[in-house]
C-alpha cells in the first residue's frame, strides 16, 4: 500500500490558508500522495457529523485512509481525527497534532459553538480504546479510601493520542 498524507485544517480554516499548502508541496516533492480537504466551517456548519460525512465521502471516493496513512491536524481537528478514528475503527501509521485542544478556549461565542460538537466530553470513547493507546489524563489526584492504591486521578479530560492495534505485542510480564 502507497503511503498517503492527509492534512486538516481547523476552526473557520480553510484549505489553502495558514501552513497547508507548503506542507502539500513540500510532502508532494517526495512523490506521496497528500489531501488536503475543505472541511465545513461556520457556526450550523463546522461539526462532528459534517466532518464525517466529508471524511466519508473522501474515503470512499479518493483516499483509502489505512495503516500507511500520516494525519497531521490543527487546532480542533486532532479531536475530529481521534473520534473518527476511534468510532470507525480505523488504524493509520502516524498523527500529528498541531495546537489541538478539547476543551472550550473563551474566544469568542462563535468560535465556542462550533468547536463544542467536537469535544470529547464523555469518556465512552476511552472505553473503546485497546491496552498500549495514548491518553493524556487532565484530573485531580485524589486519595482512595479502602483499595490497594492509595490514589486515583478523579478525570475531568482525556485526550486519546493514539489508537493502538488489537493486535499489538507486549512482552509477556509477572504480575503481582
Amino acid at each position: 500500500m502507497k503511503k498517503n498524507y492527509l492534512i486538516l485544517h481547523g476552526s473557520f480554516g480553510s484549505n489553502e490558508g495558514n501552513w497547508f499548502p507548503w506542507l502539500k508541496e513540500y510532502i508532494e516533492q517526495s512523490g506521496k500522495e497528500v489531501f488536503v480537504p475543505q472541511m465545513p466551517v461556520g457556526v450550523g456548519n463546522q461539526n462532528f457529523e459534517n466532518w464525517s460525512k466529508v471524511f466519508d465521502k473522501l474515503i470512499l471516493n479518493q483516499l483509502d485512509i489505512n495503516e500507511n496513512t500520516v494525519i497531521i491536524a490543527h487546532s480542533i481537528a486532532p479531536i475530529f481525527v481521534c473520534k473518527y478514528l476511534v468510532t470507525n475503527q480505523i488504524k493509520v501509521k502516524k498523527l500529528i497534532f498541531v495546537c489541538g485542544f478539547n476543551n472550550y478556549l473563551g474566544i469568542d461565542s462563535d468560535f465556542d459553538a462550533v468547536n463544542e460538537p467536537m469535544f470529547i466530553d464523555n469518556f465512552d470513547d476511552v472505553k473503546k480504546l485497546s491496552i498500549s493507546s495514548s491518553i493524556v489524563v487532565t484530573g485531580e489526584v485524589v486519595k482512595t479510601e479502602n483499595a490497594k492504591q492509595p490514589f486515583e486521578i478523579k478525570a475531568s479530560n482525556v485526550e486519546i493520542l493514539n489508537v493502538a492495534d488489537l493486535d499489538y505485542p507486549l512482552q509477556k510480564k509477572k504480575h503481582s
